[in-house]
């Protein structure tokens, strides 16, 4: 019988219960950077051990996180993966430069914020490990059934979505 095998991940989602974009980017706004980094270190400094790499996990406006977590320690980081999200192609060069683990972007084609952060992300650092993958039809917040209405919730980019999470976290951290 095969082990289990349990992969270490922070998983960085913006606080609150944003169900709309306007309320999403309220909070988002209301995000106080300091103490984001006190805290994502304070996650890091718990999960790390001696051999051990982990991986950080980003949806919509917790992509940003995702990657400054990664950036905090990038010995620790076996990847990151950013889901609907931005802001992380506006992380400075020098901090990028840190950056030494593979990346995976997924995102809905009608979702423009992720769709332009990855396009510039990908012109300005030609040298990072970063894959894309484009949900078909699926537009911002695709795997939260309550936001906007459930207008934008598609089961099925979801389900791809944890598939693809999956196989990274798989491949990244074995």
């Amino acid at each position: 019988m095969k082990a289990s095998k349990f992969y270490f991940v922070l998983f960085i989602l913006l606080a609150g219960s944003a169900t709309e974009n306007s309320s999403a980017e309220a909070l988002m706004k209301a995000v106080d950077k300091r103490e984001t980094i006190s805290i994502l270190k304070a996650a890091i400094d718990y999960l790390k051990r001696p051999g051990r790499k982990i991986a950080s996990v980003g949806f919509s406006a917790g992509c940003v996180d995702a990657m400054n977590a990664n950036l905090l320690a990038p010995d620790l980081f076996g990847g990151t993966v950013l889901v609907y999200g931005g802001g992380y192609d506006e992380i400075t060069k020098d901090k990028l430069d840190k950056l030494a683990s593979p990346v995976l972007a997924i995102t809905g084609a009608l979702d423009k914020w992720p769709m332009d952060a990855a396009m510039k992300f990908m012109a300005a650092q030609k040298d990072k490990p970063f894959s894309l993958y484009i949900q078909t039809g699926a537009d911002h917040g695709y795997d939260q059934p309550l936001f906007n209405g459930g207008k934008n919730y598609d089961y099925e980019a979801g389900r791809i979505t944890w598939l693809l999470i999956n196989d990274f976290l798989k491949h990244n951290l074995d």
